[in-house]
Order: C-alpha cells, then structure tokens, then sequence
C-alpha cells in the first residue's frame, strides 16, 4: 500500500471532519475517535492504528444518500481513489463500504448506522480538526459491555482502549452510570476477562499496529482497578485518578489524594496464571 499508516490515519481523520459536515449528521466513534482524542489530550504511546471508522446517521436515507456523502467527503479533502464498494455484511440499517486506492488495494473501511445516538458532543482538536463524536462515556461504556462479555476473547484489543482510558483523567463515573441507564444495555459477569485464556493471549499477540505494544498482565491488572466499581457494584460518584489506578469519591480536586478512597486497586483478584 502506497500510503503509511500514520498518514492514511491523519486522512481518514479529515474525510471523517468533512462527513461531519454532511445535512445528515453523522456521529462517530470507535477506535479511530478514541486514538484522536488520545493525541489531543497529549498521550501519543501506547496507541494502535486503524484502517475502519464507525458512525451513527442520525437520519433516515438509501445507501445509495449514503454513498454520495462519503464520495463528496472523499472528493473535497483531496483522497486519490479508485472506487468505493459496499460490502456484503450491509444491512437496510447498517451500510458497509470499502474505499480501495488505484492499486486495487483497501485503504479503509466505513461502517455507518441508521442508529439515534444522544451522547454525542463536538470535538475541536488542537490540529483543527473538527468533527461530532461519542461522548467519553458513551465510548467508555460501550468498551466496558464488551470487556464483561465472552466476546473479549475475540476482541482484546477493546481491553487495549480501555487501557487507554484508564490514562485520561477525566473519567466521571456519573456520567458513565447516566449512559449506562440511558441504553439500558446490561453488563456481563466480567468471567473471561478476569481470568483471560491462553487464547486471549494469542489473540493479543497476533494484533497488528499496536505502538509500543503493553504487557498483557500489566495491560489487564490496570484494567481490572478501572473496572472494579462495575465488578463489585457500588459507588455512582467517582472520577477516576490515571496516577493511582483508582476510583476517588466525588470530584478530583488537590486534596483528594489525601482523602478518602472509594476502592483499593483490584488487589482482591487473583492474578490470572
């Protein structure tokens, strides 16, 4: 492929601004979303590369609506492609598109739903970038449903994004509660992320474009203190504290290192072996 990862990244970044601007609102979110606001908020490593970006349409419209926005979008941020193919997995709701370059070759992807998402906000990056996206805790939320579940023994990578939250400080715990109750989507019993299969461990092994790639066992301990309020149940107010790997009651102010603590970090769970 002609183009590097970092660059082919920074142009779905602007395709994506462009989208945005489109009479039918689009809000994104994803793993692409996250490593933008990752770098915005100065954390540039560990990250991980993509070459797909997902997003909620929040009107009704034909693929082929759908179609025309995404070449628009393609056209004025200057892409070079040859053609863009909808892919067998779309749906009358879910549209699924391929963008390949002259070679042939699959630059991106796209993955856009006919789905109404209120937890959405506008980003104004540090590089001009603007765009709509999930909300942190809508981002966070979704990750978390799919951590507690025996998906994660696909997807370990969503354990990765949550390690990258686990390094932004301003993870409210009210705010994730509010998106929780709001899609009603309910939690796993956390069983195979607890105690991760050698499978997982492949799994994680294998995954390409990960940037100074964690350790597995340090990648899931911090996961598990960012996860342990939703493990045990219990306290709706809290932010987090990226320094001390756990949940402070209320606010986070300069004294809350001092004061009382909501939970110990996940001492209380075996280590996996």
């Amino acid at each position: 492929m002609g183009t590097d990862k970092d660059t082919m990244q920074n142009l779905m970044y602007k395709v994506i601004s462009n989208l945005s601007k489109s009479k039918y609102k689009i809000i994104f979110k994803g793993s692409l979303l996250l490593s933008a606001l990752m770098e915005d908020a100065d954390i540039t490593t560990p990250s991980r590369l993509s070459r797909d970006f997902d997003g909620d349409i929040q009107v009704q419209l034909t693929i082929e609506e759908a179609l025309v926005e995404i070449e628009s979008a393609l056209t004025v941020t200057g892409v070079k492609y040859k053609s863009i193919e909808i892919d067998a997995r779309t749906t009358e709701s879910q549209f699924f598109f391929n963008v390949y370059d002259s070679m042939g070759m699959i630059m991106f992807n796209i993955d856009l739903g006919l789905k109404i998402n209120p937890w959405h906000t506008t980003y104004e990056f540090k590089n001009g970038i603007v765009l709509y996206g999930q909300t942190l805790a809508k981002i966070f939320w979704d990750k978390i449903c799919v951590v507690s579940s025996d998906e994660v023994e696909f997807r370990p990578w969503d354990v990765f994004d949550m390690y990258l939250l686990s390094l932004r400080k301003d993870l409210i715990m009210s705010d994730i509660i509010a998106v929780k109750n709001g899609t009603g989507r309910k939690l796993g019993d956390f069983k195979m992320f607890l105690f991760p299969t050698d499978k997982i461990k492949s799994v994680w092994k294998r995954r390409r474009y990960i940037k100074e790639r964690p350790n597995f066992d340090v990648m899931f301990g911090r996961v598990r203190d960012l996860c342990t309020p939703f493990i045990t149940g219990g306290i709706t107010n809290a932010t987090w504290s990226p320094t001390e790997s756990l949940w402070y009651e209320g606010e986070l102010t300069k004294d809350s290192f001092e004061k009382e603590v909501a939970f110990e970090p996940s001492s209380a769970f075996s280590n996996p072996k």
